[in-house]
């Protein structure tokens, strides 16, 4: 079967084997502002730059389509906002392939091949290119631009970018094409990355998911070396504009004792779901936790799904209401995922514990915390089956704040963020009718700040809804809780989900 593939992939390389393109890795589990991935996805970045005169100039993706939960292609022109998208279920495979994230198909499917190509608005393409159905516009705003591919959820046993394993299956390589002839171009002429920050595909970061494993995988300091290596990307400015904003940090406090998720403003590089967006928010949820007090948050009810710790070879693309889920904390300190220990950042998938009534409760914990305070409230929230997450900090330029990620969502899911007319509600974004820089902070200043936080009224009981507790006796008494609990009410949903099927949780 290998043999087939790679006599496949042979006879679709171009003719004349020309260098690939450069990417620049942002493999990491340690995370700190302004890096703040989720630690469970591969981001990796090629940087194209068009000279004024030459050959006309497009470039070629040869790949395999990833062992993962979830993929796509981005990329960003001018002032780092997304100009094109290519989302994994939408990518035609090459004749005698498999599409792995088409629901139904197998996930493991051997053969796997596509190509994609991006061309400047209007190309006529050569013969020898014309039958491949997977375009990207490219950018025409600006003569160096950004593509970002990123990977969610590499099966286990494969890189952090879904290829290698057992498979040994190659990592995606990107190709300068003289798109009128064909011919294959030089792709150091028109790579914008420095040779001290870009690694061709066949050196990829020896990073791997550790999603499923234990902490005991981690090597001491190697998290650490790997965030230091990196931060070089930022010295390359089309991938430091990728990366948050001051200010944009900043996370809104609407009501100091709880925990309100809403929508950030849609920032520089932005994982978008649709081109253009569905509207002027980050298609994920966000808040500040007090870095000083526990923090209780509950989800009712947990989206459904693609959980790859629970595969077997006969394991077909499920059609499940997301692809992927993760809830990370972010701050100005340092903070490592640590499968399974306290002291993780981030959590995803099967890691949120779901109850028997599908929901989680996550505790996030102080990173000031007395030892003795901490041993407590860890036994406390193990014997419940809850989630622990370290504390983030604040820092000049950063509050302490929480990401939630929703990735694949299924169109007709109720829970998901973004709103889709006709179809789900989402969770109102309060920057549509906002000019451009508008700080996230400005939520505070709206007439009624609440009716921008998911909560049951908005997407039902997939809402996070949390509060702060005053200490963590509050938490081991149970009066946290109760607070929790009344919080939840008040805004019309319940602490336990009683809805049975995946529809019913409409609000």
């Amino acid at each position: 079967m290998a043999s087939s593939r790679l006599a496949l992939a042979q006879q679709q390389q171009p003719a004349t084997q020309a260098s690939a393109c450069l990417y620049a890795f942002e493999w990491i589990h340690s995370v700190r502002m302004p890096l703040q991935p989720d630690p469970h996805a591969a981001y990796s970045y090629v940087v194209p730059t068009l000279p004024a005169d030459g050959p006309p100039v497009g470039f070629l993706i040869d790949a395999d389509f990833p062992y993962a939960a979830w993929f796509s292609w981005t990329t960003y022109g001018e002032h780092a906002r997304a100009f094109s998208l290519a989302s994994d279920h939408d990518i035609v495979p090459e004749p005698g392939s498999t599409n792995p994230f088409v629901t139904f198909n197998p996930v493991f499917a051997p053969i796997r091949h596509y190509r994609l190509l991006l061309l400047p608005p209007g190309a006529t393409v050569a013969p020898s290119l014309a039958d491949i159905p997977n375009r990207l516009t490219m950018p025409t705003d600006v003569s160096t631009f950004a593509i970002a591919y990123r990977v969610y959820q590499a099966f286990p046993g494969y890189n952090l970018g879904g290829s290698g394993g057992p498979t040994d299956t190659p990592f995606p390589a990107v190709y300068a094409i003289d798109y009128e002839t064909g011919e294959p171009l030089d792709c150091a002429r028109y790579n914008a990355l420095p040779a001290n920050v870009g690694r061709l595909p066949t050196d990829t970061p020896e990073v791997y998911n550790l999603y499923a494993t234990t902490s005991a995988d981690i090597a001491p300091g190697r998290e650490h070396r790997a965030l230091a290596e990196a931060e070089r990307i930022l010295r390359v400015p089309e991938l430091a504009a990728l990366q948050s904003k001051i200010g944009w940090q900043f996370a809104p406090q609407i009501d100091p004792t709880l925990v309100t998720f809403t929508r950030p403003p849609l920032v520089a590089g932005a994982d978008v779901s649709s081109i253009p967006p569905p509207d002027n928010c980050a298609g994920y949820l966000g808040a500040r936790v007090d870095p000083r007090r526990v923090a209780l948050i509950r989800v009712p009810r947990v989206a459904a799904i693609f959980d790859t710790a629970a595969l077997d070879p006969d394991t077909t693309y499920p059609d499940s209401e997301a692809a992927y889920a993760s809830l990370t904390m972010y701050g100005a300190a340092v903070n490592t995922y640590e499968p399974g220990e306290a002291e993780s950042t981030s959590l995803a998938d099967a890691e949120f514990q779901p109850d028997a009534t599908g929901g989680s409760t996550i505790v996030v914990w102080p990173r000031n915390l007395a030892m003795s305070e901490r041993e407590s409230l860890f036994a406390y929230a193990r014997h419940r089956g809850w989630p622990l997450i370290r504390g983030g900090k604040v820092g000049p330029f950063t509050t302490a704040n929480m990401l939630l990620r929703l990735k694949g969502a299924s169109p007709d899911y109720y829970g998901a963020y973004t709103p889709i007319p006709d179809v789900r509600t989402g969770v109102p974004c309060y920057f549509d009718n906002a000019p451009p820089g508008t700080p996230w902070t400005a939520i505070e200043s709206a007439s009624d700040p609440m009716s921008y936080v998911a909560s049951f009224q908005n997407i039902g009981d997939a809402a996070p809804q949390g509060v702060h507790c005053e200490s963590v006796a509050e938490v081991l008494d149970g009066s946290c809780l109760n607070r929790l609990e009344a919080h939840i009410e008040d805004s019309g949903g319940t602490y336990f989900s009683s809805l049975s099927g995946p529809s019913s949780g409409s609000p």
